[in-house]
């Protein structure tokens, strides 16, 4: 998933990656940057969860 989509189609500001991941992780879940894209994360957090965490910013 790359951060900075979800975060354009809630018209939010994006934190830092490293704090997106750290919030997932705070929800129980596991997060973490891809190698190959240096904007994208992989996480077991459903996409529910992700707009949660995006619309708390």
């Amino acid at each position: 998933i790359r951060y900075d989509k979800l975060f354009g189609l809630h018209k939010k500001n994006m934190p830092s990656i490293n704090t997106f991941i750290e919030l997932i992780r705070k929800h129980g879940y596991n997060a973490y940057r891809t190698h190959f894209d240096p904007r994208g994360i992989k996480t077991n957090a459903p996409i529910e969860i992700l707009h949660e965490i995006i619309s708390s910013f």
